[in-house]
Protein backbone atom coordinates (compact mmCIF):
# COMPACT_ATOMS: atom_id res chain seq x y z
CA UNK A 1 0.00 0.00 0.00
CA UNK A 2 3.36 2.22 0.60
CA UNK A 3 4.26 1.61 -2.63
CA UNK A 4 0.84 2.65 -4.04
CA UNK A 5 0.49 5.79 -2.49
CA UNK A 6 3.84 6.76 -3.56
CA UNK A 7 3.15 5.82 -6.85
CA UNK A 8 -0.20 6.87 -7.54
CA UNK A 9 -0.08 10.09 -5.25
CA UNK A 10 -2.76 12.45 -6.67
CA UNK A 11 -4.37 9.69 -9.03
CA UNK A 12 -7.35 11.05 -10.97
CA UNK A 13 -9.27 7.95 -12.93
CA UNK A 14 -10.17 10.22 -16.07
CA UNK A 15 -6.61 11.10 -16.78
CA UNK A 16 -3.77 9.68 -18.40
CA UNK A 17 -1.97 7.38 -16.12
CA UNK A 18 1.81 7.24 -16.74
CA UNK A 19 3.59 3.65 -17.11
CA UNK A 20 7.18 3.81 -15.67
CA UNK A 21 9.12 1.38 -17.93
CA UNK A 22 12.73 2.58 -16.30
CA UNK A 23 14.18 2.69 -13.01
CA UNK A 24 14.92 6.47 -13.79
CA UNK A 25 11.17 7.42 -14.61
CA UNK A 26 10.31 5.28 -11.60
CA UNK A 27 12.70 7.19 -9.28
CA UNK A 28 12.11 10.50 -10.90
CA UNK A 29 8.35 10.06 -9.99
CA UNK A 30 9.82 9.35 -6.01
CA UNK A 31 11.47 12.61 -6.57
CA UNK A 32 9.19 14.84 -7.21
CA UNK A 33 7.10 13.42 -4.39
CA UNK A 34 9.34 14.19 -1.83
CA UNK A 35 10.89 17.67 -3.53
CA UNK A 36 9.26 19.77 -1.50
CA UNK A 37 10.07 17.52 2.36
CA UNK A 38 13.45 17.23 1.14
CA UNK A 39 15.07 17.81 -2.13
CA UNK A 40 18.39 15.59 -1.90
CA UNK A 41 16.57 12.29 -1.00
CA UNK A 42 18.14 9.45 -1.94
CA UNK A 43 15.26 7.91 -3.94
CA UNK A 44 16.59 4.54 -4.63
CA UNK A 45 17.92 3.87 -1.51
CA UNK A 46 14.35 5.01 0.20
CA UNK A 47 12.94 2.53 -2.64
CA UNK A 48 15.22 -0.50 -2.16
CA UNK A 49 14.42 -0.28 1.86
CA UNK A 50 10.56 -0.15 1.39
CA UNK A 51 10.90 -3.12 -0.87
CA UNK A 52 13.09 -4.94 1.86
CA UNK A 53 10.40 -3.94 4.64
CA UNK A 54 7.46 -5.38 2.50
CA UNK A 55 9.56 -8.50 1.55
CA UNK A 56 9.99 -8.96 5.34
CA UNK A 57 6.16 -8.39 5.97
CA UNK A 58 4.18 -9.99 3.11
CA UNK A 59 4.46 -13.92 2.25
CA UNK A 60 6.95 -14.60 -0.79
CA UNK A 61 4.19 -15.18 -2.84
CA UNK A 62 2.51 -12.51 -3.23
CA UNK A 63 5.90 -10.42 -3.41
CA UNK A 64 6.30 -12.89 -6.69
CA UNK A 65 3.20 -11.46 -7.73
CA UNK A 66 3.96 -8.05 -7.51
CA UNK A 67 7.60 -8.17 -8.78
CA UNK A 68 6.57 -10.38 -11.65
CA UNK A 69 3.83 -7.57 -12.81
CA UNK A 70 6.73 -5.11 -12.55
CA UNK A 71 8.58 -4.06 -15.89
CA UNK A 72 12.36 -5.63 -15.31
CA UNK A 73 14.21 -2.66 -14.80
CA UNK A 74 11.95 -1.82 -11.45
CA UNK A 75 12.48 -5.63 -10.44
CA UNK A 76 15.86 -4.50 -9.79
CA UNK A 77 15.26 -2.58 -7.14
CA UNK A 78 14.11 -5.46 -5.07
CA UNK A 79 16.15 -7.35 -2.37
CA UNK A 80 18.00 -10.49 -4.02
CA UNK A 81 16.49 -13.01 -1.68
CA UNK A 82 13.05 -12.47 -3.39
CA UNK A 83 14.22 -11.74 -6.92
CA UNK A 84 15.38 -15.51 -7.45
Amino acid sequence: MLLAGFYYENWRPGAKQTKDRTQEEFLNHIRDYFRNINPDVDAESLVRAVFKIMAQRVSLGEIEDVINMMPPALRELWPATVRS
